[in-house]
């Protein structure tokens, strides 16, 4: 069963959102300030919290109280909740780790959905991240042919450098374990390793999976790009993206940032794009299908 904390000063909130969660058979415990919330933080594990921004009284506010539990416990989905927030506050609170910022007043299904979401979201996370571990760090980039020294003193070359890595290479010949040796080697090698594959994305949802998305006041989600800042973006069959999303890559390659799909407000990121394909780019270029 799974155990959330609601973090909100005004007791009326608390116990509506108890009892909502309750009649999920979700588990609650409550706290109206930032250090009753830290205690039962460290005392308990949580699947969940739900934290307020507003915390009056409290030694903390709802963002410093975000900032301090990523700190220790950056596995621990938080959704965000304000009847104050407006569009900065929702991005700042997405940057800073939360998975959702839900505005005030909101219904039963909304917060559920969220709730549902955001724990999911994270398990998969959690999962993903232990795969890619194993995947990244428990193998061994083997060989002793000519070629594969070559390969090695290529990426001995570029791994440390910040420059943008095209892989060409037959399917199964290995570009991706190419891909991992060079973030291995690489300064963003302790952020994280995204691996985007471009020929199996849906067309209409590939920019909001790219560059995230925002829905009015009350939903805000980080795409690809944002999850891998600090880290490396691994753009495999990158030939097989629409032209418009290419255009909008390059944008983000020159300039460092980007907006999501439906906001305006510009995210900068810092990491290292290596792409892969299968096909010959310069003859896609030709043909007017690549940029």
């Amino acid at each position: 069963m799974k155990r959330i904390l609601i973090v909100d000063d005004e007791k009326d909130i608390r116990d509506n959102i108890k009892a909502i969660l309750a009649d999920q058979s979700y588990l609650s415990e409550t706290a109206e300030s930032s250090d009753q919330a830290l205690y039962l933080i460290e005392q308990n594990q949580f699947d969940l919290i739900i934290l307020d921004v507003w915390l009056n009284d409290s030694k903390l506010d709802g963002m410093q109280l975000l900032n301090e539990i990523k700190n220790k416990h950056s596995e621990t989905p938080i959704i965000i909740i304000s009847g104050h927030g407006n569009i900065e506050m929702a991005v700042q609170a997405i940057k800073d780790g939360a998975h959702e910022f839900i505005e005030k007043p909101f219904n039963s299904e909304r917060l559920l959905l969220s709730v549902s979401r955001s724990i999911e979201m994270a398990e998969i996370k959690y999962e993903n991240q232990k795969l890619k571990e194993k995947e990244i760090y428990n193998y061994k980039f083997i060989g002793i042919s000519p070629q594969i020294q070559k390969i090695r003193q290529l990426i001995d070359k570029v791994a440390p450098s910040s420059s943008r890595v095209l892989i060409y290479g037959e399917s199964g010949t290995g570009k991706d374990l190419v891909a991992r040796e060079i973030h291995k080697q690489s300064k963003y090698s302790d952020g994280p390793f995204i691996v985007i594959n471009a020929a199996i994305l849906e067309p209409e949802g590939i920019e909001s999976d790219l560059f995230g998305f925002e829905n009015g006041k009350d939903e805000v989600t980080a795409g690809l790009f944002e999850k891998s800042h600090n880290g490396t973006l691994f753009i495999d069959e990158v030939g097989e993206m629409p032209l418009q999303t290419q255009a909008k890559i390059l944008r983000v390659l020159t300039d460092q940032s980007f907006t999501r799909v439906g906001g305006d407000k510009s995210i900068s990121i810092d990491s290292r794009i290596i792409c892969s394909s299968t096909r010959d780019l310069n003859y896609l270029i030709e043909e007017g299908s690549f940029r």
